[in-house]
């Protein structure tokens, strides 16, 4: 469950609402939305089922123009919801500063 993660947190979470591609089993490339994102993990909102512990990559279509934001990580936490798309969330293997400069210039423009 994401609230067993609460206590562990060493980074602030931030809001988005950006889209992002999910590769969980090639080939097949799935469409979710990120909805927070952190130096270290991310939530997701995605149609397809995930396994906890599935390592999953992700590209992070930041508005700004610049390539996407790529990050690879495992599944620690799933929540199915009433329509059927399952909340993920994803603890990232490597953190990528750089990246989340991209994102909080977003946040902070819009």
């Amino acid at each position: 469950m994401e609230d067993s993660f609460g206590d562990r947190r060493e980074f602030e979470r931030f809001r988005v609402n950006m889209p992002v591609k999910v590769l969980c089993s090639a080939p097949e490339i799935y469409e979710a939305r990120a909805e927070n994102i952190s130096p270290v993990g991310v939530k997701i909102c995605i149609d397809k089922e995930i396994d906890l512990k599935d390592i999953i990559e992700l590209w992070l279509m930041i508005p700004d123009g610049g390539e996407p934001l790529y990050a690879r990580g495992n599944v620690v936490w799933s929540n199915k919801l009433d329509d059927g798309r399952n909340l993920l969330g994803v603890m990232i293997e490597k953190i990528n500063l750089m990246g989340m400069a991209r994102v909080l210039r977003i946040k902070k423009e819009h």
